[in-house]
């Protein structure tokens, strides 16, 4: 099996559950050391992104904390994201030379799934973001609450700022293959299974 060189832990941030996205947040994970090698938060004005449901705008104005906005439109988001996709993978090499690159994200369905499905529509050629690996399976497999509610740090604060909730998925996916003793290094290795 092959192994990543990089992974991309992603927060997206929509307008309800099914609604566009408007912001996000990534972390990139060198998983030689788990040392991280970039942190972005992009943001976007939630009134550009249709909601999902009538009560999805209360919910934002609610629950998310007030953020700047980094970019205009969702246009800029969703090139934001391919322009850092593309230098972490290294899309100026031989196609050889290339760093595999997996993303990881809470729990992905809806919002983080649909972000890539508007993200392919929205990219010529298509961007080809996979796998998308989904920490609530390791938590339910290490006997933990998939969709649980826990403890954070101070540098995972606020919630629902998705730099905040991707640091977050950081530590627990860290916390879980350092369970289950998974190395990423040379090649996917699960010990004891």
């Amino acid at each position: 099996m092959s192994s990543p060189r990089y992974l991309f832990v992603l927060d997206v941030e929509s307008v309800g559950l099914y609604g566009q996205a408007f912001a996000y947040g990534c972390i990139v994970v060198d998983v030689n050391d788990w040392s991280i090698r970039e942190e972005r938060l992009v943001v976007t004005d939630p009134v550009l992104s249709r909601p999902g449901g009538l009560d999805d705008i209360h919910w934002v104005v609610n629950t998310i904390p007030r953020m700047v906005a980094t970019h205009d439109t969702r246009q800029e988001m969703f090139a934001d994201f391919v322009e850092l996709w593309d230098f972490w993978r290294g899309e100026e090499q031989a196609e050889d030379e290339k760093n595999e690159i997996w993303v990881v994200a809470d729990c992905p369905y809806p919002v983080e799934a649909h972000f890539f499905d508007e993200l392919r529509r929205v990219t010529d050629p298509p961007i080809q973001v996979y796998p998308l690996l989904d920490v609530a399976s390791m938590l339910f497999l290490i006997g933990k609450d998939p969709i649980g509610t826990y403890k954070r740090m101070q540098t995972e604060l606020p919630r629902h700022n998705p730099l905040m909730d991707a640091r977050m998925t950081v530590r627990q996916l860290k916390d879980c293959c350092m369970m289950v003793d998974i190395n990423f290094k040379a090649s996917v290795e699960v010990k004891g299974v």
